[in-house]
């Protein structure tokens, strides 16, 4: 498989389990280093131990202003950049309080969904 995401870092939300965890693999092995949040402590620690040495796992809420600098410092500390934000996470309130915090963030990060989406059809 050609890594497409060679030297990437990819910020993976709801990346502890489920589809999440599945795209957190995927992008791993096309080359990017991940870090993925969860809530569930659990599920993080499972998630570290099958994603290794190329992710760092977040536990917390991804609405909460301290979980997304949490997860923001872990990639520029660890792997010094962000290049992608995937969001996977489920909730059943998508009002603009609950999704403005998000959205601040890929305006910061200058992320591309469009762009993204063409990535994930390679892998």
């Amino acid at each position: 498989m050609e890594k497409v995401l060679k030297d990437k870092v990819i910020i993976i939300v709801g990346g502890t389990s489920g589809m999440g965890l599945s795209a957190a693999e995927a992008c791993i092995r096309a080359g990017a280093r991940v870090v993925a949040l969860g809530r569930s402590k659990a599920k993080a620690q499972v998630a570290q131990e099958i994603l290794g040495t190329e992710a760092c796992v977040v536990t917390g809420d991804a609405m909460q202003s301290d979980t997304v600098s949490i997860a923001i410092e872990q990639a520029i500390e660890r792997y010094g950049a962000i290049h992608g934000l995937y969001h996977v996470a489920m909730t059943h309130d998508l009002s603009p309080g609950r999704c403005w915090l998000w959205m601040e963030v890929g305006r910061y990060l200058k992320v591309s969904i469009l762009r993204l989406s063409k990535i994930w059809r390679k892998i």
